[in-house]
């Protein structure tokens, strides 16, 4: 029954806690960082709860590979429409958007003081972020910051810029 899998859930939702207490403890980690630790796994928690990964509905794995495609871009094009290079592309050619909802967007559950990346570092891998729920601040220097809201992005210098 539901109730029953809601119970074994929470057991195990609660096992998990206790064992990242029981890893922070042992490994001597300060208070400070501890409780962020704390906090954004109880935070992912809830993130899961509410909004499953794919990963997690073993159906999905079943559907043709076509029709996933067609999924994550119905999932994936809301989001990457309000910008405005990305809007006008879907027109131009939405069979490549339908390609990259699928192969290149993936979703990265932050916490609060969290550094996404910093002012001089070269990424391995660029990435543009969306934000789709919360806020964040984009700093520039110490002096100049710009905060950043649902519905905007971040980093999209990657689209153009040649990394080293």
């Amino acid at each position: 029954s539901s109730m029953t899998r809601l119970s074994i859930a929470t057991a195990h939702d609660a096992k998990m806690v206790t064992a990242l207490k029981r890893y922070l403890l042992d490994n001597g980690i300060s208070s400070k960082v501890a409780l962020r630790v704390q906090r954004n796994a109880m935070y992912a928690l809830q993130e899961r709860r509410r909004n499953t990964p794919e990963s997690n509905i073993e159906l999905l794995a079943l559907i043709s590979e076509p029709l996933r495609v067609e999924l994550r871009y119905e999932i994936n094009m809301p989001v990457l429409e309000a910008h405005p290079f990305f809007k006008f592309y879907n027109e131009l050619a939405p069979q490549l958007l339908r390609q990259v909802c699928h192969q290149a967007i993936s979703r990265l559950p932050l916490s609060q003081g969290d550094i996404l990346f910093s002012k001089d570092e070269v990424p391995s891998n660029p990435r543009m972020y969306f934000l789709i729920n919360g806020k964040m601040k984009y700093m520039q220097g110490n002096d100049r910051h710009r905060s950043v809201h649902v519905s905007e992005w971040a980093s999209e210098a990657v689209l153009w810029t040649q990394w080293m």
